[in-house]
């Protein structure tokens, strides 16, 4: 059965000029299942500024065995549950890279989140990997 749920992000521009990104994806993990998946409008942060958004998950195709489902199940309950969220952007053209992941030459990059759910509050990006063919950049 397919469900659909709303993911709240929000985004941070530390820089001195505005930000935009474009054809934002967001991937929801267990471990190594995948969850759910879905699109998040574009947007651009002004300058020294923060704003939130939101991206409707869905599940469709997703099947969970038993076991994971009762693990999932049991985390959730006692507040153990942790989900890592992968979010890929693409940087318009002319939009400066250099602030974003240093020694990429790639549009492409790549943020992955830990969430606790129903803990409240937005859990920081710490990793962020710039994605080329032969090479990776990565900052924690």
């Amino acid at each position: 059965m397919e469900a659909e749920w709303i993911s709240l992000l929000a985004a941070h521009n530390g820089q001195r000029v505005k930000t935009c990104r474009e054809n934002v994806t967001i991937t929801v993990l267990y471990g190594n299942v995948v969850l759910g998946w879905g699109r998040v409008p574009d947007f651009c942060v002004d300058e020294w500024a923060s704003m939130e958004m939101s991206a409707v998950v869905s599940n469709a195709d997703v099947v969970l065995t038993d076991d994971t489902r009762r693990r999932l199940d049991s985390e959730l309950l006692t507040g153990a549950l942790e989900l890592d969220v992968e979010t890929r952007m693409w940087f318009p053209e002319g939009q400066p890279l250099w602030w974003e992941c240093q020694d990429c030459s790639s549009p492409e990059c790549l943020a992955v989140c830990r969430v606790n759910p129903g803990q409240g509050g937005y859990a920081p990006c710490l990793t962020r990997r710039c994605m080329q063919p032969n090479k990776a950049c990565v900052r924690l």
